[in-house]
């Protein structure tokens, strides 16, 4: 969700309303927001006696709270070759909350834990790969423009 506009622009903007320098459509392109965000203020200033936005709500709690993410530690440290599913099946059994994937993925970022990648197999050996650019030895087609 977007910030909310600051004060003191909220401020200018009702200012100029109430001084009449112009219709609520001039007044809104002049200050370059929405003709409907000038209407809402209006109307809280009137209903509310409010001028400023509503401090943040918080949000919703986060599901893996401090004593999940000591368990994901745990279990981190314990088998970090594990998969993000895995680290929820685990972190369920072991904490008792429903948690999914990317909860997990989300708190190991947040922790700063990063996980072991599996490799299954070998390479590919369809073709060749130079060392430095990541390119394939050999001709390119369509072939190269000379400069000049």
């Amino acid at each position: 969700m977007p910030r909310p506009y600051s004060t003191d622009l909220r401020r200018r903007v009702l200012r100029a309303c109430a001084r009449g320098e112009g219709s609520r459509g001039q007044i809104a392109r002049r200050f370059r927001v929405g003709e409907s965000t000038v209407y809402d203020w209006l109307r809280l200033e009137r209903a509310e006696d409010r001028r400023r936005p509503k401090p943040h709500a918080g949000g919703r709690p986060r599901v893996i709270d401090s004593e999940g993410e000591a368990v994901l530690k745990e279990l981190v440290a314990a088998d970090n070759d594990a998969t993000l599913a895995e680290y929820a099946v685990a972190l369920t059994a072991r904490s008792g909350h429903e948690v999914s994937a990317p909860m997990v993925c989300k708190a190991l970022k947040r922790l700063g834990l990063g996980r072991k990648k599996r490799r299954y197999g070998p390479p590919s050996r369809t073709g060749r790969m130079s060392r430095g650019s990541g390119r394939p030895i050999g001709a390119s087609w369509p072939p190269p423009i000379p400069p000049g």
